[in-house]
């Protein structure tokens, strides 16, 4: 597991239009009920179709 974190590619930011940005404050809408759904079925967030993560799995592929 410690090697595949560490050959990993770096994490790739979520944009700024999946966020609501109030101040300092970021939050990502339907979080809760996503953690939920993801706990549920125990697949990952890209696995259930996540605009944001398979955004971050596509760009992380490309480097």
């Amino acid at each position: 597991m410690l090697e595949a974190v560490r050959v990993a590619p770096d994490p790739v930011p979520i944009a700024d239009v999946r966020q609501e940005i109030t101040g300092e404050d970021r939050v990502l809408p339907g979080m809760r009920e996503l953690v939920a759904t993801c706990a549920e079925r125990l697949a990952l967030y890209s696995e259930l179709d996540t605009p944001w993560a398979v955004q971050a799995l596509a760009a992380a592929s490309d480097t």
